[in-house]
């Protein structure tokens, strides 16, 4: 079929697939044109949105025997389906004001996510991560990856909190070391990242 212009300002002729790749760049595309309905036809896998939240500054409280601290950070997101699910990442550093392991677990919107964390056994904590400590409380990073199928379409609020293994009243940080906290060059102030994608299912 010939490619005709026509006098209205339209053009025919053209068929699927007849335009090269780039005829059309995404600066042409009008907002709104990709609607949720186009998102959501993407394939198994596909990553939808990626949200992340740094923690520069750093962090400390005092925490009880068989506690958990408050919120450390945190991400929020909303999936587009109920079908989709969030990839949850954790890099941070942690310390302990002793030498005792420091813990790090994962919530959404206040309760512990049952399956970023271990089984339930008798009194002991289900944590995400944990690291032993060095003799010197000398702070150490811990990570967990971690595929959570929440399914809903309302917003997420995922929360990174810390507790210890100490058998008493112990203070926690995050991205630096209190016991060796000097103002010296070799003397190390971290950052902490937690990374939040949607992935279509």
């Amino acid at each position: 079929m010939a490619i005709t212009i026509n006098g209205t300002g339209t053009i025919t002729g053209i068929s699927v697939g007849g335009l090269n790749d780039s005829i059309i760049t995404s600066a042409e595309l009008a907002n709104g044109a990709v609607t949720a309905a186009k998102i959501d036809s993407l394939p198994s896998g596909s990553i939808l949105q990626v949200v992340q939240t740094a923690k520069t500054d750093t962090y400390s409280e005092s925490v009880g025997l068989g506690a958990v601290s408050s919120t450390v950070m945190s991400a929020s997101i909303t999936p587009a389906s109920t079908s989709n699910k969030i990839l949850v990442m954790f890099n941070g550093t942690v310390s302990h004001g002793n030498i005792a392991n420091t813990y790090v677990i994962l919530y959404e919107d206040g309760s512990i996510v049952s399956g970023a964390v271990g089984d339930a056994a008798g009194n002991r904590l289900r944590i995400s991560s944990g690291q032993g400590m060095h003799a010197n409380s000398v702070p150490t990073s811990q990570s967990f990856t971690y595929l959570h199928s929440p399914g809903v379409t309302t917003e997420l609020t995922y929360q990174i909190r810390l507790a210890h293994a100490s058998g008493e009243t112990r203070t926690v940080y995050m991205n630096y070391n209190a016991n060796g906290d000097g103002d010296q060059v070799y003397v190390g102030r971290a950052a902490s990242f937690l990374t939040l994608m949607e992935i279509a299912g």
